[in-house]
């Protein structure tokens, strides 16, 4: 797992090109425990969701619980989830699926990126 984060912080941050971008570039099925520490690492935070903003189906409470950034997250199969995070003014959503595990599906802008 070190080594997966450790490999993913090279390719991220090795590029000036990359560094250019307005929405962070983390790799689609990255883990969201691993998505989160390089956010982390490339200055983000997460944006707290305000508990009564938060939308999560029942069986997936344990995420808004978990993550103040949880904004909702879906049950079902596919359990669809979104997080915000926060680097400067910028605000960007990361999209994640997986029941059991959380995997990042895509990143996008919501606010002042670029």
């Amino acid at each position: 797992m070190l080594l997966h984060i450790v490999a993913l912080l090279a390719l991220l941050c090795g590029s000036p090109a990359l560094a250019a971008e307005p929405v962070p570039a983390v790799p689609k099925g990255t883990p969201y425990s691993v998505a989160r520490r390089l956010l982390i690492t490339m200055g983000y935070q997460p944006e707290p969701v305000p508990a009564m903003r938060q939308r999560c189906a029942p069986e997936r409470a344990e995420i808004c619980l978990a993550y103040a950034e949880a904004e909702r997250c879906s049950g079902g199969a596919r359990s669809a989830c979104t997080f915000l995070w926060r680097g400067g003014e910028s605000l960007v959503e990361v999209a994640t699926t997986g029941e059991d595990e959380l995997v990042v599906d895509w990143l996008r802008c919501r606010a002042a990126c670029g």
